[in-house]
């Protein structure tokens, strides 16, 4: 007995203070007292694992145990270790508080539960007395279930320093491991959200962006989560971080909702999206007034938020029946479904006390998988199916159109073939469409009296169906045997009415004589241009306009060089949006038709180039 005190002091105290606690769920000032009697009291046993050692209802309530210590133990330098009950506390020894874990009325910037180490101020415990541990518990703090640690203790009464590992840290360290899938799971919505970002760029469909939108909250709240998971963090409370993951974790399911109006596409729309915002405002009113009310709003609002899901997937399936839909599309529907169907699974638990069919999470060996983690993950992953199946029908129809542009571009150089060889003439053409076929046009033709037809002409538009209604002008032309340009500019005119599709077609026909006359007609065509002069002729009316139009003629003569362009010539446009212009055009009408050309191309190409050089022989 003499060596007992010594040999205390020497090798240290741990007194076990796991077991039974006196528990109450009330508050009243008196339970701190060392002199209260607390007989009456439920016994609760620490640590509690993930269970509430008050039971339901309640606010606040207190643990108490009594405390023998050992003869010779040293009262002035003792610490009390608790382990990770729930949500904020004060400590008093003896009647006289010693620690709190926050403002215990706000627990504004509180640090997330774990287990503490409080030091016992020096006079508080008298040597030879017992010793009175009261807890005060506040217990309705709303903390999400990655960052709440299962209680396991320790429960010790020690030597301050004696404790030099500390078990709060051990213990969130095991808890970021267990849920460290929960970055992988982010990881592959933040790298979803960047494909579908990019597929929204090329394919404005609302519900890719949807879908990066829900991508990003639901992987930065896996991320945030995570990144709070140490005694260090202060995450509870208004501050501006609890904020960010309040607003992260509450804006996944109003986007989701977007997501599925967007990607299933109900009828009546509006009434839908109304439904869904009302039933999520249930959600957000939970704190005011507070209490049941609050709760039954709270969960009444999950159950429809996750009803519509389910209706919206059954309106989907329903009207997709007999319809040629991708299985992705199909999948998609039924995943929206689960996800509404744990969603109003939890009104069953909370309320009506019905097990979960879906478990709300499983071990898959020391991880942890919650159900929300796979759903979103198969969703993501029939989104990448989906994006992947479009690329690749995209990838098809682009080739299949290249090919027929190519058959096309063809078949369009053999329409445009080499200009007719007259002896008194010299011809050149170019011919440079903006895309890979176009609507510009040039023919000629070589009449029985030597004389050399040449025609110019421009259809309305661009690409594949201009270069279709050249097709048609070329074979028209090719079944005219008239020598005169007004009648082949009737001819032409007659047989293009009703099938320019709304458009029209303008026109320059030319007759070169042997006898140095130049014969003309014009259809709403730029002006030629003789030896560097613009030719003044009557601008006459485009064809395919109306049947019926005659076209007059205009003759010359003793021109030695003749130019004809297309409007892509003179309307060539540079970056500040200026005109190649007349003027221009007029003073490189003496040089060859790929220097013209060349020209109006470094100007600013936005239109068929067409340049048709013809010069007599002296």
């Amino acid at each position: 007995l003499l060596l007992a005190g010594p040999l205390a002091a020497q090798n240290g105290l741990q007194i076990d203070l796991a077991g039974r606690w006196r528990a109450y769920r009330g508050d009243e000032p008196r339970f701190a007292q060392p002199d209260f009697d607390d007989r009456d009291w439920r016994t609760s046993s620490l640590p509690s694992g993930s269970s509430n050692p008050f039971g339901a209802g309640g606010r606040v309530g207190w643990l108490r145990r009594r405390v023998t210590l050992p003869p010779g133990s040293d009262p002035d330098r003792l610490a009390l270790t608790l382990g990770a009950l729930r949500d904020g506390y004060e400590v008093y020894v003896n009647g006289q508080r010693i620690a709190t874990t926050g403002s215990f009325e706000s627990f504004e910037d509180a640090a997330l539960p774990h287990p503490r180490t409080f030091p016992i101020p020096a006079g508080l415990v008298t040597a030879g007395q017992p010793l009175q541990i009261a807890l005060r518990v506040h217990r309705n703090i709303a903390i999400p279930p990655q960052w709440r640690l299962t209680d396991q203790g320790p429960y010790l009464l020690t030597y301050q320093g004696q404790l030099p590992v500390d078990p709060g840290e051990a213990q969130f360290h095991a808890q970021y491991v267990r849920l460290s899938l929960g970055l992988v799971f982010g990881a592959v919505l933040w790298g979803m959200a960047a494909i579908s970002f990019l597929a929204w760029l090329g394919d404005r469909r609302r519900e890719l962006l949807w879908f990066v939108l829900v991508a990003l909250a639901h992987g930065g709240s896996e991320f945030f989560y995570l990144s709070q998971l140490s005694p260090s963090s202060r995450p509870i409370g208004s501050s501006g971080v609890s904020g960010f993951q309040i607003a992260l974790a509450t804006s996944v399911w109003p986007l989701l909702g977007e997501f599925a109006l967007a990607a299933l596409a109900p009828p009546g729309r509006l009434w839908w999206r109304l439904a869904w915002w009302t039933s999520f405002g249930l959600t957000l009113t939970v704190s005011w007034p507070g209490g049941t009310a609050g709760l039954l709003r709270f969960y009444w609002g999950t159950f429809l938020c996750g009803g519509l899901f389910i209706a919206l997937a059954f309106v989907h399936v329903w009207r997709a029946r007999g319809q040629r839909v991708s299985w992705e599309d199909r999948l998609v529907g039924l995943t929206l479904g689960l996800l509404g169907f744990v969603h109003a699974e939890d009104f069953l638990r909370r309320i009506l006390g019905v097990p979960n069919l879906v478990p709300v999470s499983f071990l898959w060996g020391q991880y942890q998988v919650d159900r929300d983690q796979v759903l979103f993950t198969g969703l993501a992953a029939l989104i990448l199916a989906m994006l992947i199946r479009r690329l690749a029908a995209e990838r098809r129809e682009k080739q299949r159109l290249a090919s027929e542009f190519e058959a096309a571009r063809v078949v369009q150089h053999l329409l445009l073939a080499v200009p007719a060889a007259v002896p008194c003439f010299e011809v050149e053409a170019v011919y440079e469409p903006a895309q890979e076929v176009g609507g510009d046009f040039y023919w000629t033709r070589a009449t029985p009296g030597g004389s050399l037809i040449v025609v110019v002409g421009d259809v309305s538009g661009k690409g594949l169906k201009a270069a279709m209604l050249v097709s048609v002008a070329v074979g028209i032309l090719r079944n005219e045997k008239s020598a005169s340009p007004a009648a082949i500019l009737g001819a032409l005119n007659d047989g293009l009415v009703g099938h320019t599709g709304g458009g029209f077609v303008t026109c320059c026909c030319a007759r070169f004589d042997p006898d140095a006359t130049v014969t003309l007609a014009n259809a709403g065509h730029p002006a030629p241009y003789g030896d560097g002069y613009e030719v003044g002729i009557e601008a006459g009316l485009p064809l395919g306009v109306a049947l019926g139009v005659s076209y007059d003629e205009t003759s010359i003569q003793d021109v030695l060089r003749f130019t004809l362009v297309s409007d892509g010539v003179v309307e060539a446009a540079n970056t500040t949006g200026e005109l190649f212009g007349f003027e221009r055009t007029r003073e490189i009408s003496s040089k060859s038709p790929q220097e013209i050309a060349d020209a109006a191309k470094a100007w600013g190409q936005n239109d068929d180039i067409t340049v048709v050089t013809i010069k007599r022989a002296v």
